[in-house]
């Protein structure tokens, strides 16, 4: 096989298979892109993809614009304690001069402290601030997790509010075996006696045509800190023709002090692609 990359489309082709074993690391950062819900980068695996114990792709996503890298492959493999993690490198946080975090469902701030960033569920409350908002699809999630509002105007970094979850998109043309993790969580908040909100979770829209394993695919939200919002949960879906899948899959809203200032819950789905092409024989 082969790698080539095009600066010109943001594109990186491996030609055949690509195998990382003995705790191997592959960092794809995206740039901005010009449409909502648009990739910044494009990974285009001809050949069958395989993580064994201990390795991990990391999908980075834009902070700022959202831009994400978008997977092609053939097959999917992921052993135990292996995946795809983009926790914590979605839309940023606030912090600094900059009250708000980014993204569509920023949390807020009244400069004492902050909402949780939203997504697939909105962020925490503090006090009157309320959470970020709701956006983007739950079947074809293609955004990535919003952040949370911060709290003092100082630049220390544990005023800032927690950046969302990132966004894993993979369109696989056979199947995934899943016995890893994809997680895109948001990150939590700074120190816990400044009442910052924390990130959304993250986005993870998978197209396979069979899944199986034992794994997770998560995208929870981020504790906010001290009194500070909780993230929202994120979105995942998963559409695939065939499914023997036997793990859990989560999109749950982060924690705060009190109940009334968790983040809510993101969405789950699991869709059925359909339309099967072929002829399928049956011998009894």
């Amino acid at each position: 096989g082969y790698f080539q990359y095009s600066a010109a489309t943001s594109a990186l082709t491996c030609g055949g298979d690509l195998v990382l074993t003995n705790g191997a690391r592959l960092r794809i950062y995206s740039g901005p892109t010009n449409t909502a819900g648009g990739s910044g980068a494009l990974v285009d695996i001809k050949g069958n993809t395989s993580l064994g114990v201990g390795s991990w792709i990391h999908p980075v996503s834009n902070p700022t614009n959202g831009g994400s890298p978008l997977f092609l492959m053939q097959n999917l493999t992921i052993d135990t304690n292996a995946g795809f993690n983009a926790n914590q490198v979605g839309y940023g946080g606030g912090g600094g001069s900059r009250a708000l975090g980014y993204g569509p469902g920023t949390g807020g701030t009244n400069n004492s402290g902050g909402s949780g960033g939203g997504y697939g569920g909105t962020g925490g409350v503090y006090l009157t601030v309320a959470g970020g908002i709701t956006y983007g699809s739950s079947n074809a999630p293609v955004d990535p997790g919003s952040g949370g509002g911060r709290t003092a105007t100082n630049e220390n970094i544990v005023n800032s509010g927690g950046s969302g979850g990132g966004l894993i998109r993979l369109e696989i043309a056979h199947t995934l075996t899943l016995d890893g993790a994809l997680t895109a969580n948001g990150r939590s908040a700074g120190a816990s006696g400044t009442d910052a909100g924390a990130g959304a979770g993250g986005g993870i829209h998978v197209r396979c045509r069979t899944v199986t394993g034992t794994g997770s695919v998560m995208a929870d939200g981020g504790s906010g800190a001290g009194g500070g919002g909780g993230g929202g949960g994120g979105r995942i879906a998963v559409w695939r023709n065939y499914d023997t899948f036997a793990g859990a899959a989560s999109a749950t809203g982060g924690p705060s002090s009190t109940a009334i200032r968790n983040g809510k819950d993101g969405t789950v789905v699991w869709g059925s692609l359909g339309g099967l092409s072929g002829t399928f024989f049956s011998f009894e």
